[in-house]
């Protein structure tokens, strides 16, 4: 009877962990675009500490190198740990817990979980386009700095459909 409620309560606190470490990586995002004229590094060439010639966007949005993306900007973050999203053990394949990196010498793609939107429509000039994405949790990092939920988040985090449109609420 009870096991139900604490399913939901850990779900509800991994989102809300999820969330915090989003709200983390803005910060740093626009921590950086400070110092390199308004650009995120993604939107800024590698000649000038940026990973502009790095990107490899997928279909959905989302980029195949974002671990390199927050390789150069580890200055501006606390811990490469803020990278992975406490709930993505519920949704792996293998139940494994989510593999952190030591530190962002380290740092690989398997340390990342959050989904990276990359291009040169998300820029600080363009508030409302999405950043980043957390497939487990569904919650997404607009560049404005705010976090929304995405769909199945109140009862129970689904992952991420990039198809889908999603439905955000303020948090």
């Amino acid at each position: 009877m009870l096991l139900p409620a604490f399913a939901r309560a850990k779900a509800h606190v991994e989102s809300a962990i999820c969330a915090n470490n989003l709200k983390q990586i803005g910060i740093a995002f626009k921590t950086w675009a400070l110092d390199h004229n308004g650009q995120f590094p993604f939107n800024v060439s590698t000649n000038s500490g940026g990973t502009l010639e790095l990107c490899a966007p997928n279909p959905d949005g989302s980029d195949r190198n974002t671990a390199l993306h927050f390789m150069v900007m580890s200055n501006e973050m606390s811990t490469p740990f803020i990278l992975t999203c406490p709930a993505v053990r519920n949704y792996s394949s293998s139940g494994n817990p989510p593999a952190y990196a030591v530190n962002f010498q380290h740092l690989q793609p398997a340390n990342v979980t959050y989904l990276l939107h990359t291009g040169s429509a998300v820029n600080p000039s363009n508030p409302a386009a999405v950043l980043a994405v957390c497939p487990a949790c569904g919650n997404v990092l607009l560049v404005d700095g705010s976090v929304q939920r995405g769909p199945g988040v109140r009862s129970r985090p689904a992952p991420f459909a990039p198809n889908q449109p999603l439905k955000l609420e303020r948090r």
